[in-house]
């Protein structure tokens, strides 16, 4: 368990998440799914980077592949496969990610706030996996839509024993309505859950 928790930590600072992440799950196993607050924060702020960094990427490459499009490029081929691996390199580290979170995170959360923030990043992933799709996937498209709304509301329905300033609480009520207005375009709703958190969050301070 140290020398799994020192390389996490030595992958960490160097810049390898990849490394990081397989130290982490290793310390899983080894502490069944009872992992500490370093521990988690290392696992999750490098599949964010490595995720994040994709993302990117896909973002750029798609808005190339558009212009390929209209421009009726012989090199669309090219720049189409160059989306499809990225796409799936970012599923890979979400269903990472999804898989330590059933199999043995969730399980072994001793309160409701950890509870809460492994509800708000299964939400956020699937919210990312909406993204990658085509728009003609709408059946893949609502399934993913569907996991999202059910995360998010997992983790808000555990919510009621958290403060109102409580961050992790904040943080999964704030993506929720990012979620509902970005994905599913209920503006108002997503305007009026977003306002109640501001309105909580000053009246708890004064």
């Amino acid at each position: 368990i140290e020398n799994n928790i020192y390389l996490a930590r030595v992958s960490h600072l160097s810049g390898m998440p990849e490394e990081a992440i397989k130290y982490i799950e290793e310390l899983i196993k080894l502490k069944n799914g009872h992992i500490t607050e370093e521990e988690r924060n290392i696992l999750f702020s490098s599949l964010k980077t490595l995720i994040n960094s994709r993302r990117d990427s896909w973002r750029t490459v798609n808005a190339l592949e558009s212009k390929e499009i209209k421009n009726q490029s012989t090199l669309l081929p090219r720049i189409t496969e160059l989306k499809l691996s990225l796409s799936s390199e970012i599923e890979q580290y979400i269903n990472k990610g999804i898989e330590l979170i059933d199999n043995s995170l969730f399980k072994a959360a001793s309160n409701d706030e950890l509870k809460v923030m492994y509800a708000k990043i299964k939400g956020d992933y699937m919210r990312y996996m909406i993204e990658l799709k085509p728009k003609d996937k709408k059946e893949e498209i609502n399934m993913y839509k569907e996991k999202a709304d059910e995360n998010y509301k997992i983790g808000l329905n555990m919510c009621n024993s958290l403060s109102n300033l409580n961050t992790t609480k904040i943080g999964l009520i704030l993506n929720y309505t990012v979620f509902m207005y970005e994905i599913l375009k209920d503006y108002k709703n997503a305007y009026i859950i977003a306002n109640n958190v501001y309105q909580a969050t000053l009246k708890s301070l004064n």
